[in-house]
């Protein structure tokens, strides 16, 4: 390649093919230049001095200096300039492709997580908000809307069933109660009344004895008395 300036010159032509190469150069063993590829549409200036292996990056451009070798001789260099705008281009497409995706992912689990919230969510916090007024009022009249006939639906409506025979087991008790209280104060009547009578009974006998007492009394002196004037 470097005994012929033409054939190393088409040889750096292809570079065309590959939008991000923009200038390249090669160089003799002895630094000289021997061949020159420039884009078009890219104006390039000197390419900066580099060591053979090295690169250098620029805001906008990346420097390559690559030694050409042929059994273990190194003949010559050739030095690359790629134009970085392109991958900066793809890397920002890159981000703003992600941060769409990214976007839409949070939009779709917001929107699933409201239907949830109004599927699930919202019937599980009705039942915790019904179950803390039975709580404090000691209330089993109230009900869960049922919403809709999936699972929390039907979780809404057992809960109902559940409160109905709470409901119908505390209007038993209520009546057993109000029937034990009626039964007891009747109860409490009748044994004052039984007492009563017992009162009377009690002093219509001390009475009945105390006369039987006098009448003895009397009898007594009435016989001791005829005695005595006899």
């Amino acid at each position: 390649m470097f005994d012929d300036r033409k054939a190393a010159a088409e040889t750096l032509s292809t570079l065309s093919a590959k939008p991000d190469i923009v200038h390249a150069v090669i160089y003799d063993k002895h630094g000289g230049e021997f061949a020159v590829y420039k884009d078009v549409l890219h104006p390039a200036g000197a390419m900066p001095h580099l060591e053979p292996g090295q690169h250098l990056f620029t805001l906008e451009t990346l420097f390559i200096a690559v030694p050409v070798r042929f059994r273990n001789d190194t003949l010559g260099y050739i030095y690359l300039e790629s134009d970085l705008r392109d991958l900066y281009a793809d890397f920002l497409f890159d981000i703003m492709l992600t941060f769409i995706v990214a976007l839409s992912i949070m939009s779709m689990v917001a929107f699933l997580f409201t239907r949830l919230q109004k599927t699930i969510v919202a019937p599980i916090m009705d039942m915790a908000e019904v179950m803390q007024d039975v709580i404090a009022k000691q209330d089993f009249a109230v009900r869960v809307k049922p919403q809709g006939k999936d699972e929390a639906g039907m979780l809404a409506r057992t809960f109902n069933i559940m409160l109905e025979r709470l409901h119908s087991r505390d209007a038993e008790l209520q009546e057993a109660n109000r029937l034990l209280a009626q039964m007891n104060n009747e109860l409490e009547r009748k044994v004052q009344e039984r007492t009563q009578q017992l009162l009377e009974t009690q002093n219509e006998l001390v009475h009945k004895e105390k006369l039987a007492v006098l009448g003895q009394i009397a009898g007594s002196v009435g016989t001791s008395c005829a005695t005595r004037w006899a």
